[in-house]
Order: C-alpha cells, then structure tokens, then sequence
C-alpha cells in the first residue's frame, strides 16, 4: 500500500495524550517508518512521534470527535487504534489483510455486567466489535457505513454518549447498523485474543497460555512506568479494586 498509516485519537485530557503518545512509540518499535496521525481537540504541537496532527473542535463531544476524525482519515489504507494500547508485537500480518479486505475489527468480550463483579462469559461476542481498533481502505461502501456512523453519533444527545456498558456510545451505535452492510463489505474478523486484548480478558488467555501470541493489549494505564511493566500486576490491581 502506498498510502497506509495509523490514526489516534487523544481528547479532552493530557493523559489521553499520553497514552496516544505511549502506544505510538511502542508501535515504532516494530514499524519505524509508518505514518501516524494523531487527531485531537487538546491546544497543543505535534509531539514529534507523530507525523500530522488534525485539531479537532474542543466544544463537540468525544465521542463525536472520534467518529468523525476515522471519517476523515488522511490515508487511503487506515488503522485506528484506541490511545490506551500497546503494541507488542510485528503487526505485519495485521496490515497484509488489507490486500484482502475492505474492514477488519476484533470481536468485542462477551460480559455480564449484572453483577457487583463483571464477569467474562466468553473471549468473543459474536456479532458485536469493538470499535478500538479498525483496520480499513477507503472505498465508496466503507465511506457510506463510516458517514452514517458518524451521523448517527452526531443524531445523539451529549448526555446519552458514554462509554458505560449496557449504555450508549460510539460502538453500540456502530454495532446497531452494521449488520446492514454485511455482505455488501468484504469484511473480516480479527483474533481479538491476538490484536485487542481488554483487562477482563487477560487472566483467561494466560490460563490458556495465549499471552505470548498478544500483539496489541488494550486498556487504561499502560503508560505508567509501574504498570506498563508487568501487564499482569495491573490485572491484579484491578481485581482488588473490584472487591472493595
């Protein structure tokens, strides 16, 4: 591909920032010449990990800026990847796909959030992805489901959009019309045990002894020195957090 890069999106907090710039580092480890943009609504310069910088309007909603900054993707061949990621690996077989397919997105976990405790039921929702990570080439189809996503998103009132389960946010709306465009997108699914890899999915791959297979892992404060070492430490912190 000639035109091929990797997008974030930092909004609102400095520490969105940093996560953004914390993935793309470990991201060059493996892929030192890719290009990445980073769009945000924060009044800052480019950090020099970055390619291009796309400002985003800082009085519209997060959710909204997300949704609109994949629209607008600078790239013919785009991955976007959540700001709180890392890469932990060659992502080489993850771009070959898109001699292949037109979108690819990794399952979301299936959880039961009922409980005082969630609880994983299955590694994969069948049928629900997770909208942290997308991999996609321009074309008229994937333009029209990224423009009715985004104006579905901006259909929403501010106060609805959250990222709490069981509510509604960017993926549940992405999720409520994609099942529209199903054969009409050569689409595939990606090994989310492999490519995004959530918290509450960490003690089960370990158990099945995947952990060494995970290229990109997916969650809050990765960043920081003291947890970003060992990923599974931060597991337990968030287990006891649980408890209290």
């Amino acid at each position: 591909m000639n035109n091929i890069g990797v997008l974030y999106v930092a909004l609102e907090k400095l520490q969105f920032l940093e996560e953004a710039k914390y993935s793309a580092k470990s991201l060059k480890k493996y892929h030192s010449n890719i290009k990445i943009t980073l769009a945000t609504d924060l009044n800052i310069q480019c950090p020099r990990i970055f390619d291009n910088i796309k400002y985003l309007n800082s009085g519209i909603h997060p959710k909204k800026n997300k949704v609109e900054a994949i629209k607008e993707t600078p790239y013919e061949s785009t991955l976007y990847i959540d700001a709180d990621t890392k890469i932990k690996g060659d992502l080489s077989c993850l771009f070959n796909k898109l001699n292949h397919f037109d979108l690819c997105m990794a399952n979301a976990p299936l959880v039961d959030y009922q409980g005082e405790k969630y609880l994983l039921k299955s590694l994969r929702k069948e049928g629900s992805f997770n909208t942290g990570l997308m991999l996609f080439n321009k074309s008229g189809i994937i333009n029209q489901l990224l423009t009715e996503w985004y104006t579905k998103t901006y259909e929403q009132n501010d106060k609805d959009l959250t990222a709490e389960p069981g509510k509604l946010g960017d993926q549940v709306i992405f999720n409520s019309i994609f099942p529209r465009y199903i054969g009409r997108i050569n689409f595939g699914v990606l090994d989310n045990s492999v490519y995004n890899v959530r918290p509450i999915m960490y003690p089960t791959i370990k158990e099945k002894k995947l952990e060494n297979l995970v290229k990109i892992l997916h969650m809050h404060g990765l960043h920081k020195s003291r947890i970003s070492i060992k990923f599974l430490d931060y597991i337990r912190y968030l287990k006891q957090k649980c408890k209290k």
